[in-house]
């Protein structure tokens, strides 16, 4: 059986509709993993983890948090000429952080913040335990790991975002997803016939409540559409298993 899975990246201020997303994903069991910046400028900020950490421990089935880097600023994954122990130390705080947080709904998952992490520091990454799920360079890649070449995004034009911008419909997202699984192209392969293929949404990408409301029905759609096709939504963590 082929699968699916959903990973909502950026995880950082509290925008007045990430409640109601929260809501659409309860009340459709639709599984998601929260890649969250633990600290810095733009880290997560408290009411945002209050919110997040009541519905994730309310909904562990469904729900997970993973480490989206450390502060999310410049070149913190980057740079292969900066000392490993600078980010072994980055990567150990961020995860205090969330796992104090978070306890056993904290995964060890790794996402590279702006899809970008220098291959110098995957064993690293990999040594403190983590698997790594981005959309870096090929080179990045081993058992732990795997490089997803195009995320299928929740939105139309994703280099074009401008407000009021046409969401991708269901049917459209269905169709990628269909198109992708069939050229087995940025696929994780699970066996000789089966593939998953993951979706990032970043949430705040919706701007503002109205464009929300107006455009999430085509999200849930698309999952309803996924079901019909008996694909199976799984946490990104069940790939690791």
């Amino acid at each position: 059986m082929n699968k699916l899975f959903l990973r909502d990246d950026d995880i950082s201020f509290l925008e007045p509709f990430f409640p109601w997303l929260l809501k659409v994903l309860v009340d459709n069991k639709i599984p998601m993993h929260f890649a969250v910046i633990p600290t810095g400028p733009i880290g997560a900020r408290v009411e945002t983890h209050s919110l997040l950490k009541e519905v994730v421990k309310a909904y562990p089935e469904l729900f997970e948090v993973g480490l989206h880097g450390y502060t999310h600023i410049g070149l913190e994954f980057v740079d292969p000429t900066q000392d490993l122990s600078i980010v072994k130390q980055r990567i150990l705080e961020g995860e205090k952080i969330l796992r104090d947080l978070y306890q056993e709904n904290f995964v060890k998952i790794f996402t590279p913040p702006g899809f970008k992490l220098a291959k110098e520091f995957l064993p690293l990454i990999e040594e403190l335990g983590y698997s790594v799920s981005s959309s870096v360079s090929k080179e990045v890649q081993s058992k732990k790991s795997y490089s997803i070449t195009f995320n299928i995004e929740a939105y139309k034009d994703p280099n074009h975002k401008e407000l009021g911008e046409r969401f991708a419909t269901g049917e459209e997202l269905m169709s990628r997803y269909k198109t992708y699984i069939a050229l087995d192209r940025a696929c994780l392969k699970l066996n000789d016939t089966d593939r998953a293929l993951g979706i990032l949404m970043h949430h705040a990408h919706y701007k503002d409540l109205k464009n929300f409301e107006a455009n999430i029905p085509n999200f849930v759609n698309f999952i309803r559409l996924a079901r019909e096709e008996n694909i199976e939504l799984v946490k990104l963590s069940k790939l690791y298993d």
